[in-house]
């Protein structure tokens, strides 16, 4: 009985409620995406690529996204 008291609350009650609630954002952008043309493109890269990235972004004043959309046309010449 005592451990039943001491255990954690079920996902559906506890820190997991807020789970499904990030879920319902994440359809909504996902959404919002297709319809903007975008898709998920994941690479991988040096960790330290990656956080000039990030820096550079801040700097600009851009989100990470529009800036490496912007570096790999440059990239490829458009």
């Amino acid at each position: 009985m005592g451990a039943m008291k001491q255990s954690s609350l079920p996902d559906r009650f506890g820190t997991g409620a807020s789970a499904a609630a990030t879920a319902v954002d994440r359809r909504t952008q996902r959404k919002i995406d297709q319809e903007q043309g975008l898709i998920s493109f994941p690479v991988k890269i040096p960790a330290t690529l990656a956080q000039e990235i990030r820096d550079k972004s801040q700097a600009d004043g851009v989100s990470v996204n529009e800036l490496v959309a912007q570096l790999l046309e440059k990239g490829l010449g458009r």
